[in-house]
């Protein structure tokens, strides 16, 4: 089950101090849990170290882009929904799936949540061994043997479940 999360965008400010942030700025943003759904803070990288990370329900490090840059220069996407949709699909060996857990993978390598460490090969096929920066754990992903229609297809449906523009 995917979850559907209703989170705002950057308010351009730093929560704590109101400062607004300029093109070119790097900050951390955190997501905090809040009744049902999550409240996006932005927080500047002086006031950072302050915070009480065990509060947030995840947080990363952003940098503000001109509005013509941010589709020319980063893949935008939910990286939480795409994280755990990702770990959702452990386990589960429907070639659909594999498919799916491959393509996310290699996604969440793109924007540095996972890294890959080497690449696997076994009688049962190939495998991406994957450190998780989140659970300092490796994760082993198959690599999908699907044709090309096969994975444009599921790129289509990726972009379609995340209302994104991947590009592998």
């Amino acid at each position: 089950m995917i979850a559907n999360w209703d989170v705002g965008r950057s308010q351009r400010v730093c929560a704590v101090t109101g400062k607004a942030f300029v093109e070119g700025d790097s900050f951390f943003s955190a997501l905090k849990e809040q009744a049902e759904s999550f409240v996006r803070l932005d927080y500047s990288n002086e006031v950072w170290p302050e915070q009480d990370k065990s509060a947030f329900f995840s947080f990363w490090r952003t940098t503000l882009h001109k509005p013509d840059d941010k589709k020319k220069n980063r893949l935008v996407i939910d990286i939480e929904a795409f994280y755990t949709f990702f770990t959702n699909l452990e386990g589960d060996d429907k070639p659909s799936r594999i498919l799916f857990r491959y393509l996310i993978a290699l996604i969440l390598v793109r924007k540095r949540v996972l890294r890959l460490d080497e690449i696997e090969k076994s009688p049962d096929g190939e495998a991406l061994i994957l450190y998780d920066s989140r659970t300092k754990e490796e994760c082993r992903v198959m690599v999908s043997e699907a044709g090309e229609e096969e994975l444009a297809q599921a790129q289509d449906e990726i972009n379609q479940i995340f209302e994104c523009d991947t590009e592998l």
